[in-house]
């Protein structure tokens, strides 16, 4: 054991001697050495190439080691010695290469999309003539679409003659657009809208006792009937009447009995003479749409008031005279109220199944379609703004998806 130790210094002093006698070169040498034999590993490194030459030393034997060095380099020894051996282990390097990979994209080509800018009227609708609104892309492209014509927007009828029992009256409206004048015959009062009229018991005047046709939207109660004349409205007499949307009563009527118009669910006017003295309970009771009372009389009508029948509690306007109404028709059945730049529908007055609410309509006024059975769609135009309070109230067969706004 201490010949082989002394043996070992002995190659190690050697190997330092021969490696003090190269001229700047350096080399790396691994030994390994256990009790029976020794290892000897020279490296020669020269620009990139490594030879390797092993020699095998037994305890007789003195290894001989042949070194060749070639251009000046160096290296990193590494020795690891344990009791047993000695052994040279060198760390391998690891080289990452990172790839950079670049994408160019070309020829790509995106189809022009129109950015269409805000509808500007080009030619303004009339009452008979259809209108154009125009809208331009940021490219110059242009579109137009169809304003459908107004409707004349006439005034309620203001009765310009009184029939009789042998001549026929006259009564006309006007357009606040265009100024066209419409006008109607009032038949004779022999044949009055329907009228069931009854004698009073002394037989000095006639009572209207209610309707037997109910074709017609307006009633008309004359003065006189059969040169006698007509002072009353009976009791219940025209009660759930849903056809009535307007009543002209004539001077010479001084009562009204009760709930005579109750429940007239499409009554929106009304005209009380300045004969009339006495308004029975509930006579004008339910009447949601009478949004508009023209008082002649010396009653003092209030707005919102449940006095004197209820006339007056869904009312927006009471007037004093027809030509200052507010309220107009449109497209023959489409009621309307007008207050300056506020279009207002109140009702439509005939039954309808697919509604196209005219454009120019602001809003949807309460209960407007209340009650329409059978109504199943609405298509609204973009004018409107608002919708009130039970506007499609038990309208069972108006499903919500049914509504359309272009």
């Amino acid at each position: 054991m201490k010949r082989t130790r002394i043996i070992i210094l002995i190659l190690s002093l050697l190997l330092i001697i021969i490696g003090c006698t190269n001229d700047n070169t350096t080399s790396t040498t691994s030994l390994t050495a256990n009790k029976d034999n020794m290892t000897t590993t020279t490296v020669d490194n020269n620009s990139s190439t490594t030879s390797s030459k092993e020699i095998t030393t037994t305890k007789e034997d003195i290894p001989t080691t042949t070194t060749t060095f070639n251009e000046p380099t160096t290296t990193k020894e590494v020795v690891t010695t344990t009791k047993e051996n000695i052994t040279t282990t060198q760390e391998p390097v690891i080289t990452t290469t990172q790839e950079i990979i670049t994408t160019t994209q070309e020829n790509i080509t995106t189809e022009h999309i129109h950015e269409y800018g805000e509808w500007h009227t080009k030619n303004s609708p009339t009452c008979i003539g259809s209108g154009k609104e125009e809208r331009i892309c940021s490219c110059g492209e242009s579109e137009t679409r169809t304003i459908e014509a107004l409707g004349h927007n006439y005034s309620k009828w203001v009765t310009v003659s009184e029939p009789t029992d042998t001549n026929n009256g006259k009564r006309e409206r006007i357009c606040s657009r265009c100024g066209h004048k419409e006008e109607e015959i009032i038949d004779s009062l022999s044949y009055i809208d329907g009228l069931v009229f009854e004698l009073s018991e002394d037989e000095s005047y006639y009572i209207v006792s209610g309707k037997e046709d109910y074709s017609y939207d307006t009633v008309v109660i004359p003065a006189s009937y059969n040169n006698k004349p007509v002072k009353e409205i009976k009791d219940y007499g025209f009660e759930n009447n849903s056809y009535i949307n307007s009543v002209y009563l004539s001077n010479n009527v001084s009562s009204i009995g009760e709930r005579a118009f109750y429940n007239c669910s499409f009554l929106t006017s009304i005209t009380i003479p300045n004969s009339i003295t006495s308004i029975g309970f509930f006579a004008f009771s339910s009447c949601r749409r009478l949004v508009e009372v023209i008082n002649k009389s010396d009653l003092k009508l209030t707005a919102g008031s449940l006095d004197n029948g209820y006339i007056t509690f869904f009312a927006k306007d009471i007037i004093d005279d027809e030509s200052k109404s507010k309220l107009s028709k449109m497209n023959d059945n489409c009621i309307v109220y007008i207050d300056d730049k506020i279009i207002e529908l109140i009702c439509y007055v005939k039954p309808i199944t697919n509604i196209v609410v005219p454009n120019g309509i602001t809003s949807i006024g309460n209960y407007a379609f209340s009650g329409c059975l059978s109504l199943t769609s609405i298509t609204l135009p973009s004018s409107v703004t608002s919708i009130g309070n039970s506007a499609f109230y038990n309208c069972p067969f108006l499903h919500p998806l049914q509504f359309k706004k272009p």
